[in-house]
C-alpha cells in the first residue's frame, strides 16, 4: 500500500489579525482552530504587539481531503526572559498562543498544539529561520513561503532589549500515512 503525503498550509482567505496589544502584560491566544502566522511589535514594552493567525488546510493543489484539527492547547509554557528567549516547539506542534510579562527581563511564555490530520499526529519539516528583526522596529514576520508553501511558525528567539533583534521559525506541517 503506497504512502500518501500530506501537506497543510494556513487557510490566507480566513487569516486574521489582531488588535493592538500592548506587549507589556500582554497575552494573546489564537483563536479556535487557528496557528500564529505572524507577528509585529513597535516600541519599547509599552508599545503595541499584533499577531496573525490562520487555519491549517490541506494543501488545494494536491486535491487531498481529510479533517484537519488542532489538539487542545498547551498550559503556558515559560520559555524564560525575553532579552534571553530561545524557543521552538516539539516536532508537529505549531504556536497558538504568546504572553510577556513586563519589560525585556520579564518572561515570555507560548502556547502550542498539536496538528492532526483525522486522529494521526503530524510532523514539521522544512525549517525556515528568518532573519533579524529590530524587535521595536514595527516590521512585520510573516511566515515566508517554503518552497511554495507557507508554514506556520514554531518558534521565537530574542537578544537583548527592544532594541535588540528578534528571529523566528517556521516550518511545513505535513504527514505522511
Amino acid at each position: 500500500m503506497a504512502s500518501t503525503t500530506y501537506y497543510l498550509v494556513p487557510d490566507m482567505q480566513k487569516a486574521v489579525q489582531s488588535g493592538a496589544i500592548k506587549e507589556s502584560n500582554s497575552t494573546f491566544e489564537c483563536p479556535a482552530g487557528m496557528v500564529m502566522i505572524g507577528r509585529q511589535h513597535q516600541g519599547d514594552e509599552n508599545g503595541n504587539t499584533f499577531y496573525q493567525s490562520a487555519p491549517l488546510i490541506l494543501d488545494p493543489n494536491t486535491h487531498q481531503t481529510g479533517t484537519v484539527t488542532l489538539s487542545a492547547p498547551s498550559n503556558w509554557i515559560d520559555a524564560g526572559k525575553q532579552s534571553e528567549l530561545s524557543y521552538k516547539a516539539p516536532n508537529g506542534y505549531v504556536i497558538t498562543g504568546r504572553k510577556h510579562d513586563g519589560d525585556e527581563n520579564g518572561q515570555t511564555y507560548f502556547k502550542i498544539s498539536q496538528v492532526l490530520i483525522g486522529n494521526t499526529l503530524s510532523n514539521t519539516v522544512d525549517e525556515a529561520v528568518s532573519g533579524s528583526i529590530k524587535e521595536s522596529s514595527g516590521t512585520w514576520y510573516n511566515t515566508p513561503s517554503i518552497g511554495t508553501m507557507k508554514g506556520a511558525i514554531t518558534g521565537m528567539s530574542h537578544s537583548g532589549d527592544e532594541n535588540g533583534n528578534s528571529t523566528y521559525t517556521s516550518n511545513l506541517v505535513f504527514f505522511a500515512g
